[in-house]
């Protein structure tokens, strides 16, 4: 079996024969996927699928990250919020994009443990993760140049769109069993243009957004 380091390196060339963004991947190859994994699968950290992290989430697979990183076009100064962030590892690639980052993760054991590991790594002055719903976004930090939203939503939660700067990106994988991975550029207050990059599968959003707590979420009318 190759180890940690033979995987990442067959990754990473995987990438740049496929003319992945350079940028993208010199992050994914500083940020080390295998802290944010539990032990007992630390060695398939960089075999291209999903794996379990407990609490019936999951670390996306690393092709999907990229793709979602790539659809969210941050430069370095950005704020960005991510709704379900998992294990932290989406963080940690957003700070080391130059990004001030704000993550929301519904599982308090969860949240405490990728706090650790993003201490761990040296990038805890770039990024405040906290327990809580993710169905109303993290208002007092509002306005974001970007939102990502790491689990599955019925519809496009469009309350985001109200904590999201004109200019900015939303992306968020829209569907009950299939998703389809949607992109929000929002170019003025009342003029938001959506773009359909293809199927995805994800673990769905938990708390207010999810589909059973869709009647708790407030519609936003100029959408």
């Amino acid at each position: 079996m190759s180890t940690i380091t033979e995987s990442k390196k067959e990754l990473l060339d995987k990438w740049r024969s496929e003319c992945k963004d350079e940028k993208l991947i010199k992050v994914f190859e500083e940020v080390p996927r295998e802290e944010f994994v539990p032990d007992g699968v630390k060695n398939q950290a960089y075999l291209d699928q999903p794996l379990q992290i407990g609490h019936e989430q999951t670390i996306s697979q690393p092709s999907t990250v990229m793709n979602m990183l790539s659809l969210l076009d941050v430069s370095s100064g950005h704020k960005v919020l991510e709704i379900g962030a998992g294990s932290g590892y989406v963080c940690a690639l957003l700070a080391k994009l130059g990004c001030e980052v704000y993550g929301i993760e519904i599982v308090p054991e969860l949240s405490v443990n990728a706090s650790k590991v993003i201490e761990k790594i040296g990038l805890s002055d770039k990024v405040h993760i906290h327990s809580a719903d993710g169905g109303g976004g993290w208002e007092e930090n509002a306005p974001y140049d970007r939102i990502l939203i790491s689990a599955a939503v019925p519809e496009v939660p469009r309350n985001m769109l109200w904590q999201l700067k004109n200019s900015g990106i939303l992306v968020v994988p829209v569907g009950t069993v299939e998703q389809r991975m949607i992109v929000c550029k929002k170019k003025k207050e009342d003029e938001i243009v959506e773009e359909d990059h293809g199927a995805y599968v994800f673990v769905p959003l938990t708390g207010k957004y999810s589909e059973e707590g869709q009647d708790d979420v407030p519609n936003m009318p100029f959408l």
